[in-house]
Formats: C-alpha cells, structure tokens, sequence
C-alpha cells in the first residue's frame, strides 16, 4: 500500500503523522509511505533527519496574518492544489491522510479530483479550521476525543485516540528523582512570552535553584537567548 500523508508546520500536526507512518510500515514492510509538506515547515527540517522521503508544495498559512497576507495565500491556492495533483499522479498513492493545516487542504482536493481514498486525522478536541473544511472531503475522519464527535458527520467519524510515535512506549523511568523536575513548554516552536515570563520569574525561584531541574523547550528562535539566561542565574537549565 502506497500512502500520501500530508501535514506539518507544526509538530502537533507532524509527529502523530510520524506515528501513523511508523505504525504502517512496521505492520507491513511492503507499504510505503509518502509526507507532503513545504520548505517551511518543521517538516523541511525533521523528516530528512529521520530519512522520511517528503514532498514540497507552494502554501501559506492564513491563521492571524494581514488581510493583504490572506489574500495573497489565497490566490496562491489553484497553484497549491496543481502542485499536489502532480504529487498525487506521480506517486498514485492508494490512501491520503491530511493532518489538519494549510497542507493537507490542497492534498485532500487533488485527492478527491484523482478519485483517491482520503481520510483525515485530528488531534484537538476542537478542530482547526482546515481539517473541518477537508471533513466534507474525506471518507473518514479519526479523532483523538470521543468530544469530537459532534463537529463531523457521525458515519465517518472513528475515534482512535492520538496518534504516539513507539520511542515513547519505550521510555521507562531510571531510579528517583534527586531534584524537582519543571518543564516549560510552550508548544513545538516554543512561545516567545511565555520564555520571557519565565526568564522574569527567575528572580522569584532562587531559593529553590538547588533542587530544581528545569527542561525548557523555548524553540529556536529564543533558545540562545533563554539559555543565556539560565546560565547567568546559574539554573541548571
């Protein structure tokens, strides 16, 4: 079986498509799979490392950008949509799997005009709005929450759970904890004011600095200046 999933910009949507894909191909080694993303996404980025074959299309996000930022997108759609067609007739999967974002909506409409099987995966308990416009689209529609329900047609909807990559079924805790564990995290890319927040609350755990071991996923773009941070305070970071 050959299989088209399409998604990313963000690993919510990335990693349970990375899951579905681990799960495929170990259940049968003939089965190939395919990720369709952009040069953008964290997708450009963590797939190659995980020699995942990927596919680029041209797309933009429309989600709190400028009137004039949507517009432009928006007119950008029909190249989307040709670009994913050719994808679609150039590997002629058998199944597409949309992941929810501005991806998998131009995937599941070259999908539906090549008369390929389309299902899509949702991993909140409220959907974005791509995967409830793809839903019309789609033949079934896997959610995470049994609260999902109520946004899809009831025939297609599964409930299946979300999706969880098999390293993290293997994780097992060594011995006790020596010092009190915090994470911070503010999403896969990080958030900037919730790293600035906690840069300002630093201040306020100095008493509690040799007991405490903190994990922070600032992302990219803070993470230089996050861990400066830290090691000026002298956190254990």
């Amino acid at each position: 079986m050959r299989v088209i999933i399409a998604g990313g910009g963000t690993g919510g949507h990335l990693f349970p498509g990375i899951a579905i894909a681990e799960e495929l191909t170990m259940r049968e080694k003939t089965n190939r799979v395919l990720f369709v993303g952009t040069v953008a996404g964290l997708e450009a980025r963590v797939l190659p490392r995980m020699n995942i074959p990927l596919r680029t299309i041209t797309v933009r996000g429309i989600k709190g950008k400028s009137l004039i930022y949507r517009l432009r997108a928006l007119t950008g759609m029909p190249r989307a949509v040709f670009e994913a067609f050719a994808i679609v007739r150039d590997y002629n999967p058998d199944l597409v799997i949309g992941l929810g974002g501005y991806v998998s909506g131009p995937m599941l409409v070259a999908a539906f005009l090549a008369g390929v099987r389309r299902v899509i995966q949702e991993q909140n308990v409220i959907p974005g709005t791509a995967n409830r416009i793809a839903a019309h689209m789609a033949n079934r529609v896997f959610v995470s929450f049994e609260e999902t329900r109520s946004y899809f047609a009831p025939e297609k909807v599964v409930v299946t759970g979300n999706p969880i990559r098999k390293e993290f079924l293997q994780l097992r805790e060594i011995g006790g904890k020596e010092k009190f564990g915090l994470l911070v995290f503010g999403g896969s890319r990080g958030a900037h004011r919730i790293n600035m927040a906690m840069m300002d609350a630093l201040e306020f755990l100095t008493d509690l600095k040799p007991d405490l071991k903190i994990v922070h996923q600032a992302g990219t773009d803070d993470a230089p200046q996050v861990a400066q941070a830290y090691e000026k305070r002298g956190f254990r970071a």
